[in-house]
């Protein structure tokens, strides 16, 4: 399955998403139209799930609008699940979950169904039992970024098919843990939360993220050494990073697709730039790189 180097995220269509997001939802119709802009300009898959708000929904309505369903890939997810559900109940449950995605989507399978958290990974052979029955074309995993201890049984396992790794110029755990066992195993790798919700491409930090001032100053810093936006840096550096199969980027308006588009469309930073880049932009802790573990606010 071939996935475009951009893949387009769609948490932005069902909820207010991002620290950056200063616009909120788009409505249906610029949907259809950031949609339809994709498609035209090579953009031929996009990552959703149920726990994305209406995301699944509006993505139906504007496929059957534009007349793409089952042209544009899609990748969604397994909802989230109790811990202590038995077997029986997981499968129960997988089912309604691939089955409602389905429906919302107005599709009658996915081409990539993901587990939304390591943590589920004991059920995949639950999962792979939609795969044989064609009702999902491939399966695999979405790490949370929390930690990649599982990262070698997850892709030496012949029943993933694809993974989904948060990644930046500040958050480079997987280059070290997965992307050399991506390439011998010969899974693709969707890349997310290249802009850190957007942080990256700010200057100055909230206060409650205060702690991450100094790296992004670095960002800044190297973004005027090579006379390059902040965005161009961030996207550009992780077009560099071997085994990356697609950028999944989220957008709420479509002058951010252009945008995204455009610096896909430059290509990767040369690699004296991209050593130079990795050599002094501050690796941090989980604590900063997981939007989910920042402090409230």
């Amino acid at each position: 399955m071939e996935f475009s180097s951009l893949m387009l995220g769609t948490a932005q269509f069902g909820v207010d998403y991002g620290i950056a997001n200063t616009t909120g939802k788009p409505t249906q119709e610029q949907v259809d139209e950031i949609i339809s802009f994709a498609w035209e300009n090579g953009v031929n898959c996009l990552d959703t799930a149920s726990s994305y708000g209406e995301s699944e929904m509006v993505i139906g309505h504007a496929l059957e609008n534009l007349r793409l369903a089952h042209q544009m890939k899609i990748v969604s997810k397994v909802a989230h699940f109790a811990d202590d559900l038995s077997l029986a109940q997981v499968k129960d449950h997988i089912h309604k979950s691939v089955f409602g995605s389905l429906e919302r989507l107005k599709v009658d399978y996915l081409d990539v169904c993901l587990f939304h958290h390591e943590k589920y990974f004991y059920a995949i052979e639950l999962l792979n039992e939609l795969k044989e029955q064609g009702v999902v074309k491939s399966i695999g995993l979405s790490f949370t970024g929390t930690n990649f201890d599982d990262a070698a049984k997850v892709l030496s396992s012949p029943l993933t098919d694809a993974v989904q790794v948060p990644g930046s110029l500040l958050d480079r755990r997987f280059e070290n843990a997965g992307f050399a066992l991506a390439r011998e195993y010969a899974k693709p790798v969707f890349v997310r939360s290249v802009y850190l919700q957007g942080l990256l491409v700010q200057e100055t930090a909230p206060p409650r993220l205060a702690a991450m001032q100094s790296a992004l100053d670095e960002i800044g810093k190297l973004a005027r050494e090579y006379d390059l936006s902040r965005e161009a840096l961030c996207v550009r550096y992780m077009l560099g990073v071997n085994s990356v199969s697609s950028l999944l980027m989220g957008v709420e308006t479509l002058d951010q697709l252009k945008e995204n588009i455009t610096l896909v469309e430059q290509g990767a930073l040369p690699p004296e730039i991209h050593q130079h880049v990795a050599q002094n932009v501050p690796l941090l802790s989980a604590d900063y790189l997981c939007p989910h573990l920042w402090p409230k606010g």
